[in-house]
């Protein structure tokens, strides 16, 4: 039995790719491959292959099982192949995607660092780097946005702090700090007093609101010292669809901040991949049974003062979703052959047993029928021929679609601005 081959198998029953299914079955979507590498390459600083607007950040839009999370692990291990640091995170109840703070946690913690395997700041700070000199240089950055008002004093006095510093237990909690937990400022100001050299340094914390933001800037900025970049990626992003309507617009100006299209905020220097269906436009923006968000969502943040800060960036979060989403491309019956071939053999190697070739789907030619259907079904095939190989499977397929009824209960847990 071959494990890898198992794993790949036992992932794509389940709708959930992981690396091994990348590494068996790769991904077929070049107009998407070639915006990511162009992406990567304006970050890093290198050449791109095409001059354009610059902005951070790229929307892929596609079918329910169409391979959009699929793509996305792919582009993941593309990037930590070329040096990034990744985090993909899931848009869900417990994480909203209007909550900044729930979602810089969740890119924290689901951070991965080229070829290592700790946390993420635990692993930016390892080894002889804070002898090296781009720790010194980080340590300038980040003093001169707090001159700038950018950045609160306390994230270059934790970095003081945590050089000279030998209490393992105060470096932990200061890496807590940049990933999200709470941190006493007090605690930093008395480590600053036993270091005759930062007497003097100063340290205020961060206003609660402000602190979400910050703390992403200053963690792109760390990931940078130490490698080529920080990507993000965001699946599921059309559970915004479910949100109420307030919270839909807050979403939207989420989405401008982080693609680095929001005028009135400075981006964090990310790279940000997400993924939407590809009828989002159409059932929520567009829509006529409600008034559609288009002119509905920016109108809500209006009527709210603690909010209207946010219409500009609202607005240009929808123009994002309705104009620049890059549309997976569906396989043709030959590319639909080759991948179950291959999906042939990573079966037989994952049970040491030969399978046949798959049955061709009675509605492959259907609309609605999507690679996920074209995976599943050779592998329920297969599944019921190798217990009982005299069987004759019948593979029933329906059309699934995404649900945007609104739901109050993600929004329950939900911090608030």
């Amino acid at each position: 039995m071959d494990i890898k081959a198992r794993k790949a198998i036992e992932a794509l029953r389940c709708g959930v790719p992981n690396e091994e299914v990348v590494t068996e079955l790769g991904c077929n979507q070049p107009d998407a491959e070639q915006h990511f590498r162009s992406l990567l390459s304006k970050e890093a600083g290198m050449p791109a292959p095409n001059d354009g607007p610059r902005c951070r950040g790229m929307l892929v839009s596609g079918g329910f099982g169409s391979g959009k999370s699929h793509l996305l692990n792919y582009l993941e291990q593309l990037a930590l192949n070329e040096g990034f640091v990744c985090s993909r995170v899931t848009i869900s109840k417990e994480t909203p995607f209007y909550d900044d703070a729930r979602v810089f946690q969740e890119a924290a913690r689901r951070a991965k660092v080229p070829r290592r395997a700790g946390p993420l700041f635990e692993e930016l700070c390892s080894g002889n780097w804070w002898q090296q000199a781009a720790a010194g240089e980080l340590l300038r950055r980040t003093e001169q946005k707090a001159q700038r008002g950018e950045l609160a004093t306390m994230f270059a006095a934790t970095l003081r702090v945590y050089e000279d510093e030998w209490d393992a237990a105060l470096r932990t909690s200061i890496e807590g700090w940049w990933s999200g937990e709470k941190l006493r400022v007090s605690d930093v100001r008395d480590a600053l007093k036993r270091m005759p050299d930062h007497r003097d340094v100063p340290c205020r914390g961060p206003k609660a609101h402000e602190l979400p933001r910050q703390r992403t800037r200053f963690a792109a900025d760390f990931i940078r010292a130490r490698h080529r970049g920080w990507v993000l990626l965001l699946d599921e992003l059309e559970l915004i669809g479910q949100y109420s309507r307030l919270q839909r617009a807050r979403s939207y100006a989420a989405l401008a901040r982080w693609m680095g299209i929001d005028e009135s905020a400075p981006a964090p220097e990310i790279v940000v991949v997400g993924a939407i269906t590809d009828d989002y436009a159409a059932a929520k923006i567009r829509s006529e049974d409600d008034g559609g968000d288009q002119t509905a969502a920016p109108a809500t943040l209006a009527e709210r003062p603690r909010h209207q800060h946010l219409r500009a960036a609202c607005e240009a979060g929808l123009q994002f979703i309705e104009q620049t989403c890059i549309e997976l491309g569906e396989s043709d019956e030959e590319g639909t052959r080759e991948i179950q071939e291959r999906l042939r053999g990573i079966y037989s190697r994952a049970y040491d047993w030969d399978a046949p070739p798959a049955t061709p789907l009675r509605n492959a030619a259907e609309s609605w029928t999507r690679m996920r259907h074209r995976i599943r079904a050779p592998i329920e095939e297969w599944d019921m021929l190798r217990v009982d190989p005299e069987t004759t499977p019948h593979i029933i397929t329906e059309e699934q679609r995404a649900d945007y009824t609104e739901r109050p209960e993600l929004e329950k847990e939900a911090s608030d601005d």
